[in-house]
C-alpha cells in the first residue's frame, strides 16, 4: 500500500442551482422590504396626521382661551367642561383600519362644546346690543353738535353784523356819547363770551362722541 494517496476531488455546486438560490434570496429580501414599507408608510402618515391635528387643537385652544379671558367667562367654562368631562371616556379604535383612518384623525367639520358655544354666543349678542346703544348715543351727540354748529354760525353772523354797524357808527358819529359806546362794547363782550361758552360745549360733546366711537 502506497503512503502517497491522491488528493480528494473538490466538488463545486451546480451553477444553475446556485443561481436559483441567489434569486430566491433576492426575492425574499424584496418581499421583506415591501412588507416593511407597507407597514411603515401608513404609520408615518398617521404620525404626521396626528402631529398636524395636535397643532390644530393647540391653536384652537389658544383662541378659545383668549376669547374666554377677554369676556371673563373662563370660570363658567371650567365648571361646564369639568362636569361633562367626568362622564366621558377615551375611545380607542378597535380595528387597524380605524387606527389608520386619516379622515377620523383630522375631521372635516370642527365641533365645539355646546356650553362654550352658548356662552360665547350670548356674549356676542350682548356685545352687539351694547355697541348698538353706543352707536345711537353717538348719533344723538352728533345731531346735537350739528345743531350747535348752526346756532354758532348764526350767532357769529349776528355779532359780525353788529360789529360792522358799530364800526360805521363810530366812524360816522364821532360825537356819540361815551356811555352808549361802553354799553355796545359790553354787549359785544357778552356775546363773545357766550360764543366761547357754546364753542367749549361743542368741543366737549365732540370729545364724548369720539370716546363713544372708540
Amino acid at each position: 500500500m502506497s503512503i502517497f494517496t491522491s488528493p480528494k476531488r473538490r466538488t463545486t455546486p451546480n451553477l444553475p442551482s446556485r443561481a436559483l438560490i441567489e434569486q430566491d434570496v433576492v426575492t425574499l429580501k424584496a418581499e421583506k422590504e415591501d412588507t416593511v414599507n407597507e407597514q411603515r408608510i401608513p404609520q408615518e402618515r398617521v404620525v404626521k396626521a396626528q402631529d398636524y391635528r395636535l397643532s390644530q387643537l393647540e391653536a384652537r385652544l389658544k383662541a378659545i382661551e383668549k376669547a374666554l379671558r377677554h369676556n371673563k367667562l373662563k370660570k363658567e367654562v371650567d365648571n361646564i367642561v369639568s362636569n361633562s368631562w367626568a362622564a366621558n371616556t377615551i375611545e380607542v379604535p378597535d380595528s387597524q383600519e380605524e387606527l389608520y383612518d386619516i379622515e377620523a384623525i383630522i375631521p372635516a367639520q370642527e365641533q365645539v362644546h355646546p356650553g362654550i358655544y352658548n356662552l360665547l354666543l350670548t356674549e356676542k349678542e350682548k356685545t352687539a346690543r351694547n355697541v348698538s346703544v353706543l352707536n345711537i348715543g353717538a348719533k344723538e351727540k352728533e345731531e346735537v353738535i350739528v345743531a350747535m354748529n348752526c346756532k354758532l354760525d348764526s350767532l357769529a353772523r349776528e355779532c359780525n353784523d353788529v360789529i360792522h354797524e358799530l364800526d360805521e357808527l363810530a366812524s360816522g358819529a364821532a360825537y356819540a356819547e361815551e356811555s352808549q359806546r361802553v354799553e355796545a362794547l359790553q354787549w359785544i363782550q357778552e356775546q363773545r363770551a357766550y360764543y366761547n361758552e357754546l364753542y367749549g360745549e361743542k368741543q366737549k360733546l365732540r370729545e364724548e362722541s369720539r370716546k363713544l366711537k372708540q
